[in-house]
């Protein structure tokens, strides 16, 4: 019998754990890599089979965000995910990606930030090296410190540095901040281990770093709306900027009174988000958590 990337996938399993299983095996990256033009028939293939019977919870997740639910935007959204994986098989995999041209939007909000602390709320809707990628080059000659579980610190380039982990990540986040430079980090996504505060997104109840807020309610700090989205060829990327905003924090506040501002925030986060994603929603890599028991 024929065997391919589709095949090769246990139904037992969720799409995103056979993609992360293949990610984190040398031969399943190889597979993966491999399917960056493939993505397409790959997503439409896996719409018409259902091997792992999400087709109804992704089209309860589009419900959620307006989005059409038919078998063309199915496998809209799949192709996506699929092509952000191989991207980000073939740089685990040391193979050169094709560069993707950048068009960056209302650069104007982002230069309003130069010279003050600086958060980007940028939902997850591209592979991870792309994304630091276009915020490298859309920042250019300004600190921006990335953080991230597990990063690899091979990650870093001209402009972007990691974080690290722990009181080596505080710190070198806070010297970034007080330089006037920038974090950037998935607004969207919280790890189960770290401290969270719940907000609503589209409707679902949606964990916010309790860090994030904490950083995003200093004095000065400004949290910058960014999003990324890819054209239909997948060849060029827009970055879009949206005004910015921060918050004015009375610094005699007691512990209940910072609570409800830390909620405050974080409903904020979630309006930001929210709009953001709204543009092109079919490209968020999140939208099924919509639709699954998860802790995001």
């Amino acid at each position: 019998m024929k065997r391919d990337a589709t095949t090769l996938m246990d139904p037992r399993m969720s799409l995103q754990q056979s993609l992360l299983g293949l990610r984190n095996d040398w031969l399943g990256c190889e597979l993966l890599s491999g399917q960056e033009q493939a993505a397409d028939a790959l997503a439409r293939r896996l719409v018409a089979c259902d091997p792992y019977g999400e087709n109804g919870h992704l089209k309860k997740a589009f419900a959620r965000v307006g989005l059409d639910i038919d078998a063309a935007r199915l496998a809209q959204h799949l192709a996506h995910r699929i092509w952000c994986e191989a991207r980000d098989a073939l740089w685990l995999q040391g193979v050169a990606r094709p560069a993707l041209d950048l068009q960056v939007e209302n650069r104007h909000w982002y230069q309003e930030t130069l010279g003050q602390p600086t958060l980007l709320v940028l939902p997850m809707t591209m592979a991870l090296v792309d994304s630091l990628e276009v915020i490298r080059q859309a920042l250019r000659g300004r600190r921006c410190v990335v953080y991230g579980e597990g990063l690899d610190t091979s990650l870093a380039a001209d402009g972007i540095e990691v974080a690290g982990q722990g009181t080596r990540a505080v710190r070198r986040i806070n010297e970034v901040l007080s330089e006037g430079g920038v974090l950037c980090t998935y607004a969207d996504f919280s790890y189960a281990s770290h401290a969270a505060v719940m907000a609503t997104v589209f409707g679902c109840p949606r964990p916010v770093s309790k860090g994030f807020l904490s950083l995003a309610l200093r004095p000065g700090v400004r949290l910058l709306p960014v999003r990324l989205a890819v054209d239909s060829t997948r060849g060029r990327c827009t970055c879009e900027f949206s005004e910015s905003l921060g918050f004015s924090v009375d610094a005699d506040l007691g512990a209940s009174d910072r609570d409800a501002l830390h909620q405050q925030a974080a409903d904020v986060v979630a309006r930001l988000l929210e709009r953001s994603i709204a543009q092109a929603a079919w490209q968020w890599l999140l939208l099924p958590t919509l639709a699954f028991d998860t802790h995001q």
